[in-house]
């Protein structure tokens, strides 16, 4: 139960949902929220600092997307 908790708590912290008056949009974001945020726990080791590390990988992950866009 307690990996939940943290799974929610991390998917809070950087939202992409937005208010939509489509039924698909949700659930897109509801889907996008959850890769990036499964990605994070797979990629991530247990560190000091988890928020740190979150962040940072936001950080590099929208680095790493506009990067490959200007390609």
């Amino acid at each position: 139960m307690g990996s939940v908790d943290q799974a929610a708590q991390l998917m809070t912290t950087y939202d992409t949902q937005r208010v939509k008056r489509k039924t698909w949009k949700p659930l897109f974001f509801f889907l996008l929220n959850v890769a990036i945020n499964n990605s994070f726990l797979l990629s991530s080791q247990r560190a000091e600092n988890p928020t740190r590390a979150h962040k940072e990988f936001f950080q590099d992950l929208i680095a790493s997307l506009f990067e490959a866009s200007q390609k």
